[in-house]
């Protein structure tokens, strides 16, 4: 599937990218905040008082700030505030529906997503090891990279499993059966969901993954954006992207996005843009349900 732009937006300099079925979230260092979709005139654009420290986007935006987590409409209207101190990462799990935070007092806070109440906290098991935590959501289930201890939770943040790897996690994404990690180094690994086995490894420098996919994950890499399955095999998805530190792409491969300094170009599959009538992704191509 070939990528055209479509649309171009001015976001100031981004510091988060969050993605999900049919959006792309950027967060600028300002706290400027623009939303994505794919209909070619449907952009939106609010800020909120300062550099957010955490973003994830699904049916409402969200976004953490040093004293709190907040809920958004994608026209800026909020929806709820929940007071949480030192929050450094957020996911988003859809079964319930949740909003988890990581927070430097080493926990995790587990919100309702659709008002921000506060359902459970667990203790981040390895605060005491790395101030870091990488977050991905997906279903039921989170997963947590703190330097090299890759853990899995359930969705009311149950301890699930754990693995060490032989690197620093950079990125985190999951599969049906198996999670996507990137380490530092130019690595990605395939890490097996059951017994935490490392399936495969690939030569790959990545500089963001996708939170979640069903039999592919999109990523984007040293080679622009490319879709990985659970077996390991990368393709390429379509989309040039010299700088893979700025492009991300839907969970569902409707829209992509590269960023050049200031500006954000989105892209769509070239016949959706032309307005022929495409067929969905295949399934190694297509995000689970987040929308």
């Amino acid at each position: 599937v070939a990528y055209t732009p479509v649309q171009s937006v001015d976001t100031g300099s981004i510091a988060r990218i969050a993605v999900a079925d049919s959006r792309i979230a950027l967060a600028s260092v300002s706290g400027g905040i623009t939303v994505l979709t794919p209909e070619t005139d449907d952009i939106a654009q609010f800020s909120v008082e300062e550099r957010p420290r955490g973003l994830a986007v699904g049916p409402l935006v969200y976004v953490a700030l040093d004293d709190c987590v907040l809920g958004y409409d994608t026209d800026g209207s909020k929806r709820w505030e929940s007071p949480i101190d030192g929050v450094s990462a957020l996911c988003r799990v859809s079964d319930p529906s949740g909003v988890v935070a990581a927070t430097d007092a080493g926990e995790f806070v587990i919100l309702d997503a659709s008002d921000g109440a506060e359902r459970h906290r667990t203790d981040r098991t390895h605060a005491d090891v790395s101030e870091t935590v990488v977050l991905a959501g997906r279903d039921d289930e989170f997963l947590a990279g703190e330097s090299w201890y890759l853990t899995g939770f359930g969705a009311d943040g149950d301890r699930r499993g754990e693995a060490m790897l032989d690197g620093t996690i950079t990125g985190l994404g999951l599969l049906d059966g198996v999670s996507v990690v990137s380490l530092h180094g130019d690595r990605i690994v395939g890490v097996d969901a059951a017994d935490g086995t490392t399936r495969w490894t690939r030569d790959l420098g990545v500089e963001w993954l996708a939170p979640r996919g069903s039999d592919g994950l999109y990523a984007a890499s040293d080679r622009g954006i490319v879709c990985i399955t659970r077996d390991g095999e990368v393709t390429d998805a379509g989309v040039d992207a010299p700088d893979a530190a700025h492009a991300a792409i839907t969970t569902d491969g409707s829209l992509a996005c590269r960023i050049d300094g200031r500006t954000a170009e989105g892209l769509r599959p070239r016949a959706a843009a032309s307005g022929v009538a495409v067929q969905p992704p295949p399934a190694s191509r297509r995000g689970g349900a987040d929308r």
